[in-house]
């Protein structure tokens, strides 16, 4: 199954943009602690379990490369974050993964996810929560 690269971020993780609580400034650039991050899978709609995790970070570099560090060590990819759209693509290990930005400001980053794929005849979900402070 592909990789979830979300949920790498942060051991185990994402985004409609609200303008009203993003702040036209505000960068993705820099280091993001977790807060929380909650996960659920879902196989046929029934679901299969959940996690959340209150451990890890991830760094945006300028350059569109970004590292996140978790329990399981770090992972290195590269990113573009569309400001207009509120989208955030990320690429690791071969495997693309978006996500929507809820919340952004200079201290806080929220996202959501919701990735669904066909495995097998199966239909597997995948919903992401994400919360990061400065």
């Amino acid at each position: 199954m592909q990789k979830i690269l979300f949920s790498l971020l942060a051991g185990g993780i994402i985004l409609a943009g609200c303008s009203k609580d993003t702040e036209n400034n505000a960068s993705i650039v820099g280091t993001w602690n977790v807060n929380m991050i909650t996960s659920q899978v879902f196989l046929n709609n029934v679901l299969q379990g959940s996690d959340t995790t209150t451990e890890g970070s991830v760094e945006f570099d300028s350059d569109g490369s970004f590292t996140s560090t978790d329990s399981g060590g770090p992972t290195t990819g590269t990113y573009i974050y569309n400001t207009s759209s509120k989208e955030l693509t990320v690429i690791s290990g071969g495997d693309t993964s978006h996500a929507t930005v809820t919340n952004l400001t200079s201290n806080n980053l929220h996202f959501k996810q919701d990735e669904t794929q066909t495995i097998g005849g199966a239909t597997v979900r995948v919903t992401t929560d994400a919360d990061y402070s400065r």
